[in-house]
């Protein structure tokens, strides 16, 4: 068995049909992470990842990038899968299809915390929400991984990523910080009105 390699911060990026989106993600993190290791977990059909091969392009672009070539669909199966990639200080989800701003995400890593995570604002749908409940996207979010692990795995579920996060922000420390790191397109489940 291949031993985990330690990194200070893992990110955890899942993709389904959608390269030219890992690839930005990729370069843009690359510009502002130190320390750090990316796993891509592709959720991708087989004819997909045969056609289009984002393991031979990310590797080209840094052959540190841990690829994990994921046969189930589930976007959460995928994150537990990509936890276990690295041994990591801290965490971050990332998504194919969304804006991120990597600068104030390392920013907030680099300067530390003591709480067990960090949750900022997003925008959806081009509206600013800073809503301070567990309602929120995941990528919102920056975990202490010894933290999240203590409420992992992801159940395979709908709504498993809200399930995990309502029970963190009743137990767990949280600090809210001032930056939007999240810019996210909409799609996959609605909102609700809180």
């Amino acid at each position: 068995m291949k031993s985990k390699r330690y990194c200070k911060t893992a990110i955890v990026l899942v993709t389904y049909h959608c390269n030219e989106g890992v690839i930005d993600r990729v370069k843009e993190i690359q510009k502002y992470a130190s320390n750090c290791i990316i796993t891509i977990v592709d959720n991708s059909t087989q004819k997909y990842k045969q056609r289009y091969n984002l393991r031979l392009r990310l590797k080209a672009i840094d052959p540190s990038i841990i690829y994990i070539d994921h046969q189930l669909n589930c976007r959460f199966a995928a994150y537990n899968v990509g936890l276990q990639a690295t041994l990591s200080d801290f965490v971050v989800f990332r998504t194919d299809d969304d804006v991120f701003d990597e600068k104030h995400t390392f920013k907030l890593i680099n300067e530390g915390f003591e709480e067990d995570f960090v949750f900022t604002p997003y925008y959806f749908d081009n509206t600013k929400k800073v809503d301070r409940t567990y309602q929120r996207p995941l990528e919102s979010i920056i975990f202490k991984k010894d933290s999240l692990l203590e409420f992992l795995p992801f159940e395979t579920a709908p709504s498993s990523d809200w399930q995990l996060m309502k029970k963190m922000f009743t137990a767990k420390s949280k600090k809210e910080a001032p930056w939007v790191l999240l810019y996210k397109k909409p799609h996959g489940r609605e909102e609700l009105a809180v």
